[in-house]
């Protein structure tokens, strides 16, 4: 039982460590994404981290309309500074619907993909 159970334990860590890398390469490819600028970029990053930056910031605001702001401020700063990191200030592709002046609506942090351009 307890070769078993050492066995288990040996999966079980190589799993959680395939997972990590996953989400390591993952998270990778979505800031490399936002720095060349491609047209989905933001969109993927609300998706993949929408839901859950807007539980956390429910969960310390105490009020889903400052968490709504508060995970649209942190998603469009994500953007910007990769956008600033990468030397460009617009995106390469003519017609690309992510621009310097386009962000995450509020909305789109409860786990839509809304992009909404900016005054």
């Amino acid at each position: 039982m307890e070769d078993m159970d050492m066995g288990l334990e040996a999966v079980l860590e190589l799993e959680t460590s395939t997972v990590a890398h996953r989400a390591r390469r993952r998270d990778l490819d979505l800031l490399e994404a936002l720095r060349l600028h491609e047209p989905t970029a933001a969109e993927r990053l609300v998706t993949t981290y929408g839901e859950r930056a807007y539980r956390l910031a429910t969960s310390i605001t105490g009020n889903e309309q400052d968490a709504e702001e508060v995970v649209q401020d942190a998603f469009w700063t994500v953007v910007r500074k990769n956008r600033l990191r990468s030397g460009v200030s617009r995106p390469s592709a003519p017609g690309s619907t992510v621009s310097s002046r386009t962000r995450p609506t509020r909305n789109s942090a409860a786990g839509g993909a809304e992009v909404e351009t900016c005054p």
